[in-house]
This record gives C-alpha cells, structure tokens and sequence, in this order.
C-alpha cells in the first residue's frame, strides 16, 4: 500500500452519497475512522449541488448505484461536468451492463461489491492516492523539461520536427545561424541545412523513433552556402500514452564560441542543481521550525506543570509560615507562664515543702513543654526555609524557559 496511507487519509475529505440507512451507517463508521472528514448526503441531487460550491474541498467521492432519487451514474455524469478528474467510487450490490459502460464512458475511478470489506474500501482510497501521486511526478518532471528547454532556447539553436520530419519550430538563434526565415524553414525537413550524410542520417533516424536520444557533431550549410559545425541533441518528445509526438533538436555552434557554450550548459547545470539544493535545504528548514514548534508545545506544557508546583509550594509555605506563627505565640504564651510561676516561687518563701515540690514539678513540666515548642519551631522554620529555596529554583527555571520561548525580555 501507499507509503504512510494512514496518516495520508486523515488529510483527505469524503463525500459519501448513500440513500440506504443500514448501509450507510456501517460504512461511515469505516470512513469517518480512517478519514479527516466525512460528508454524508441521501440524495443524489443535494450531492450535486452540495459538490458544486464545495468541489474543491472534496477529494474522493463514494457514491452507490441505487439512489432514492437518481442513479448513481447519474451523478458521475453531472460530477464530470463540473470535474473531470475528482475521483470517483461506485457502490453496489447489482451491476447492470448498461449502466457498467455508463459508468465507464464517464470515467469512474472504481467499483466496490456490497457488503463493503474496509480492507476493499482502502485498498481502492490508496490506489487513487498513488494514480495522484504519480500523475503529479509526471506533471513535474513535464514542467522541469519545460522549463530546461526554455532555458536552452535562450542559448541553443533549438528546432522541433513532427513523426514525418517536417520542422514545426524553429528559435531566432536557428534562423540566425542558417540564414533563413523561419516561413522558409517551418515546413521543410532538415536536409535544406544539413551536409547530407546518409549513413549517419539513417543512424539518427533510427535512434530517435525508436524513443532514444541522439547526440553527435554535424556540419550544416547556411543559406549563403557557409559552412558550420554544431553539436546536437535530439530527443524525442512522448505523449500521455507514451507514444512519440514530437522531436526537439538542440543545437551548440561548434566554433569559437564552443567553449562559451559548453560553459554555458554547465552553468544551467550548476544552477539547476543549486536549485535543488537551496529547495533542499528550505524544506529542512521548515522541518526544523516544525521540530522546534513542537518541542516550545511540550516546554508550554513543562511550564504550566512547573507553575502548578510553584503554586503548590507557596501553599505549603503560606501553610508553615501559619504554624509556625502559632507555634511561635504558644512559645510565648508558655514563657510567660513560665516567668510568672518562677516569680511566683521566689515571692512565696514561706510556703510549705510539698507547695514548693509541686511548684517544681510544674516549672519542670512547662520547662520541657516549652524546649519541645522550640524544637518545633526550629524545624517549621528550617522547613520553611527549604520550601523557599526550592521556589527560587522553580522561579529561574520557569524564567529560563520563558526567555527560551521569547516570552519575556
């Protein structure tokens, strides 16, 4: 199958033309699974008038034969006046032969048998993604030979001849170089400028309708009956069945300016192949951007978690400092009752042994009551300070992060 299809079906729009509920319900589920978006209408018209505004935002079209209103080659017949190309799938149980060659006049893209198997369903989506796909090397490769030659005629003496020989173009540079007016050369062969060499002739005339190119050094007379050298290329020009329709002959002066335009050829070379490479380097580019966009998603995600355990930590600290505040005045609270007992002791010399027993006894108790508040308070306040510097860090990497994404100077 077609080289990452998955991911290439969840670009693609469907229009799914089904008029029977209990089949369209199973197939869309399999469409809208695979597919980026599903357009399901019942009737044949509303699908047309539907493809209509919407053509160019439609990809492939799956329609069944048995509509409720028109048939389903009913509907090919009027897509393909609106588009000659959108690919087109017909559904159906029964296949009548009438309508099989209807259905074929209008260039349907494929048939699929009732019940639909997914495997069928995508297995004919990827037979038209490749179709596609190479139609449009070929389309490029056309364009790039187009824009070669266009390139070459800016330098070459360049002429173009039909299956019969006879020249059908011919550029300024020719006419320059043979002395002819283009009226006097379009419609004759090359022998009214070529140095007539039967052997190599028959050689060039055989290579080039057998679909090959032609290269080789020929001498030509012009018009004034002065001669002049040329190296030529000739190649043969195929149409969309692969059959030859055309020769294009491509000439260099092989004189003193040869070596100018050997340097010539070599630069459209260089250039072509900068192109290339400078195309090379853009798409890299942008797949660089990509990357980095996608790893700033994921730091946007790192921060927002960073800043929900920030918020966290200030919580916990707000939450010590809390304790702490009340550890600090029961502290007090004990210090003072403490102080006041001490006092109380020292004033009261006069009262009995177990008064004074029982006096120390509770001085020792908020003795100890108060060294185990200090202890606590010692460590709220060591907790306390842990909790701030692991906010100081939480805050230099967020700004870190921040600087990373430009989000602040």
């Amino acid at each position: 199958m077609f080289d990452n299809n998955n991911d290439f079906f969840k670009t693609l729009s469907i229009l799914y033309i089904e008029s029977n509920n209990e089949d369209s319900t199973a197939l869309y589920a399999i469409l809208e699974k695979n597919f980026k978006k599903v357009i399901l209408i019942e009737s044949g018209q509303e699908a047309i008038e539907y493809f209509t505004k919407e053509v160019s935002n439609i990809d492939i079209i799956i329609c069944d034969m048995y509509l409720n209103d028109i048939l389903g080659v009913d509907v090919l017949e009027k897509i393909r006046d609106i588009s000659t190309d959108s690919p087109f799938i017909l559904t159906t149980k029964n296949l009548d032969t009438d309508e099989l060659l209807k259905a074929i006049k209008f260039n349907t893209t494929d048939f699929l048998t009732k019940p639909i198997e997914t495997s069928d369903l995508l297995n004919a989506v990827d037979k038209i993604c490749q179709n596609n796909y190479f139609d449009i090397l070929e389309k490029n490769a056309q364009k790039d030979l187009e824009d070669i030659i266009s390139v070459i005629d800016e330098v070459a003496l360049v002429s173009k001849t039909n299956l019969e020989g006879k020249i059908t173009y011919v550029n300024k540079a020719f006419c320059e170089a043979s002395g002819y007016e283009q009226s006097e050369l379009l419609g004759n062969t090359h022998d009214l400028i070529r140095d007539i060499n039967r052997v190599v002739c028959d050689e060039l005339s055989s290579t080039i309708r057998s679909g090959n190119i032609w290269e080789g050094k020929l001498k030509n007379i012009s018009k004034s009956k002065e001669e002049f050298y040329v190296y030529i290329t000739v190649i043969p020009l195929f149409d969309n069945n692969e059959n030859i329709k055309e020769f294009i002959w491509i000439r260099f002066l092989a004189t003193e300016y040869e070596l100018e335009q050997k340097n010539f050829k070599k630069k459209v070379a260089q250039n072509i192949n900068e192109n290339r490479r400078i195309n090379t380097q853009a798409r890299d580019k942008i797949n660089q951007l990509l990357n980095k966009l996608q790893t700033y998603k994921s730091l946007d995600y790192l921060i927002d978690q960073e800043l929900h355990r920030k918020n966290k930590f200030e919580s916990q600290i707000s939450y010590f400092e809390s304790q702490s505040k009340t550890g600090e005045d029961k502290l007090k609270d004990i210090s003072s009752k403490a102080k006041e007992k001490i006092n109380h002791v020292i004033s009261s010399q006069k009262q009995s042994k177990k008064d004074k027993d029982e006096i120390s006894i509770d001085l020792e108790k908020y003795i100890t009551e108060y060294q185990l508040k200090n202890k606590t308070v010692k460590e709220l306040m060591a907790e306390l300070d842990s909790q701030k510097k692991m906010i100081e860090k939480l805050n230099l990497k967020i700004d870190s992060k921040e600087l990373k994404l430009g989000l602040k100077d």
